[in-house]
């Protein structure tokens, strides 16, 4: 029987990093896939905590401002919703 983790990363399929202009890193973005006969989907993730987590962030991370969001049909699609996230126009989840 495979551990949760171990499932998680493999469903992860590959990822990318974004960097505002300054080159500081905002957030990451992993590919995920439920099997070969669904499409992928992508979660974006930013973590200024700098403590390692699997999203979603438990609440004490969401408390400290680590924010995740998942199913997303595209990577720049992830992306805007990061970018949305951190100029304020919308709001982290709640537990």
């Amino acid at each position: 029987m495979k551990s949760d983790l171990h499932s998680a990363l493999e469903r992860v399929v590959s990822r990318w990093e974004v960097f505002d202009a300054a080159g500081v890193l905002l957030g990451i973005v992993a590919e995920e896939t439920a099997g070969r006969a669904c499409p992928s989907t992508f979660t974006v993730v930013h973590n200024p905590t700098g403590r390692p987590f699997r999203p979603p962030a438990g609440r004490r991370l969401r408390a400290l401002g680590a924010w995740s969001s998942g199913g997303h049909p595209a990577v720049p699609v992830a992306v805007t919703a990061l970018g949305r996230y951190l100029a304020g126009q919308t709001q982290p989840p709640t537990a």
